[in-house]
């Protein structure tokens, strides 16, 4: 069995908030998520930075990573500035 480790992420976008979340509430981000084994904990935007975004995800470790890596073009496709991406993982 692997720890599920949390991860922060944040990062800027194109789009407000509300319109992403769209994306990101939708049936096929749904089906993403479950295949890459990550559950959706919290997801909200800056007061001070409205476009800048954090997810908190829960996953086995190193899938965080690797669902970024093989979904990117379809997450670019909806607006995340990959540049400004941070992630920090906690046990």
């Amino acid at each position: 069995m692997s720890t599920k480790i949390k991860s922060v992420i944040t990062f800027k976008m194109e789009i407000i908030f509300e319109d992403w979340i769209k994306f990101f509430d939708s049936k096929q981000s749904d089906v993403r998520h479950y295949l890459f084994d990550i559950k959706a904990l919290f997801r909200g935007f800056s007061k001070a930075e409205p476009k800048k975004v954090i997810c908190i995800h829960q996953a086995p470790e190193g899938y965080i990573q690797k669902f970024v890596q093989e979904t990117g073009d379809w997450m670019k496709s909806h607006k995340v500035y990959f540049t400004f991406m941070k992630e920090s993982s906690w046990i």
